[in-house]
């Protein structure tokens, strides 16, 4: 979600699960306009727009990765995009896809499933801009079908005036993965099966003290990188913090105040049980495995602190992963986990110096009645001298929930 002016009017832009992108003004809530900036009937938004000088720049990702479950599916041909977009008529400028070529008909799996490709290289998360350089950064996701692709796994740069490609970086080859692997039929899995290593965390600008500039990005991988933007993306360091995974490493954002880098690991794991008299599996969170903060050095890399999960604590469909995208303030980091805790962090120790358990009923300002649960996705924001989170995400065995929490310092 993005709030700007536009013509003099404050507008708020978001997107939804359906792949639409809306600009509503802000003072009465009235739609403004309303498009999808990709055609494909599987995208989706959940790419926060980024405005800029009266474009937005908003990427497209894909629900047909998950899609591919269904045997009958014929995965798959969602190719992601970037896309700029005029904010006052929601025009499209320029858009870039991820993938050059139409996905077409590529032969059959080894289990004999019809194969499209190629596929995928969706871009989940916000466009990271540089103006003075006339550039912008995105990081995408895997191939979702074979063959694979060069900008899969990767980060990109663009040129904002015209979405030329300037260079980019991949850092995970031939990562051709669907949600069709996770099953026991596997009929739409790749023959070479990838390790799911997405990016769905944004790149993070910095400059360093030495005055040189650094991208700083989390993979799913679990390892975190930093590049230099001005030498097309030369390694400059990587650290490891965690195992990764599907669902592991680092998810949706990271935070950084130019010294350090602020990384929440999510690496979330089952337990896989048996149904009773069944063949079935049964998935169950792990409540003793994955989450932590850490604080690393952004000129080297190095670990500066590790602060452990506190635990569920007996706590029923919880896991301590911190999957959330986390908020950085002066001296203070706060990250949501799947244990419904949205806890603060100090900068120079990594402490935990305020924690608050979102898990349970309230009286809700609007009379629907409100329950907490886990903490997933988005990260809190901070503005106005308060704090605003949402709690409650059911998916991937989490606790539901249906409230957006308020708090503001105490007098």
């Amino acid at each position: 979600m993005a709030v700007g002016e536009v013509n003099g009017a404050p507008v708020l832009f978001f997107g939804d699960s359906s792949g639409f992108l809306y600009a509503l003004d802000a003072t009465t809530g009235k739609q403004l306009w309303k498009m999808r900036a990709e055609d494909h009937p599987s995208a989706t938004q959940t790419s926060t727009p980024v405005l800029y000088q009266g474009r937005l720049y908003i990427g497209s990702a894909s629900r047909e990765e998950s899609l591919s479950i269904t045997p009958s599916y014929l995965c798959c041909t969602f190719r992601g995009s970037e896309t700029a977009i005029d904010a006052a008529t929601g025009k499209i400028v320029w858009k870039r896809y991820t993938i050059n070529e139409v996905a077409k008909e590529r032969g059959k799996t080894r289990r004999g499933a019809k194969i499209y490709g190629p596929s995928g290289a969706g871009i989940w998360t916000a466009a990271t801009l540089d103006p003075s350089h006339d550039s912008m950064y995105v990081v995408t996701g895997d191939n979702y079908s074979e063959p694979p692709t060069a900008l899969s796994d990767a980060l990109v740069a663009l040129k904002m005036s015209t979405g030329e490609i300037l260079w980019s970086k991949q850092f995970t080859a031939k990562d051709v993965y669907n949600s069709s692997c996770q099953v026991s039929d596997k009929v739409n899995c790749p023959d070479v099966e990838g390790p799911d290593y997405d990016f769905a965390s944004p790149a993070i600008l910095v400059t360093l003290a030495n005055g040189k500039r650094a991208l700083l990005l989390g993979q799913k991988s679990a390892v975190v990188f930093a590049v230099d933007p001005d030498r097309k993306g030369a390694a400059l360091w990587r650290t490891r913090i965690g195992e990764g995974g599907i669902v592991g490493g680092i998810e949706w954002g990271s935070a950084s105040d130019g010294r350090n880098i602020y990384v929440a690991l999510s690496d979330i794991r089952y337990k896989v049980d048996r149904k009773p008299g069944s063949n079935d599996r049964v998935y169950q969170l792990d409540p003793d495995k994955g989450g932590g903060l850490f604080a690393l050095r952004a000129d080297n890399g190095e670990r500066v602190w590790k602060t452990p999960p506190p635990g569920c604590n007996g706590r029923p469909a919880c896991s301590p992963a911190q999957s959330a995208a986390i908020t950085g303030i002066p001296g203070v980091v706060w990250s949501g986990a799947e244990d419904g805790h949205l806890r603060a962090y100090s900068t120079n120790d990594g402490k935990i110096v305020w924690d608050y358990d979102s898990a349970h009923e309230y009286k809700t300002v609007n009379g629907v009645p409100g329950h907490g649960g886990t903490i997933d996705v988005a990260g809190p924001i901070v503005a106005d001298g308060m704090l605003f989170s949402v709690s409650g995400f059911p998916s991937r065995g989490g606790m539901s929930g249906n409230v957006l929490l308020a708090f503001r310092v105490e007098p």
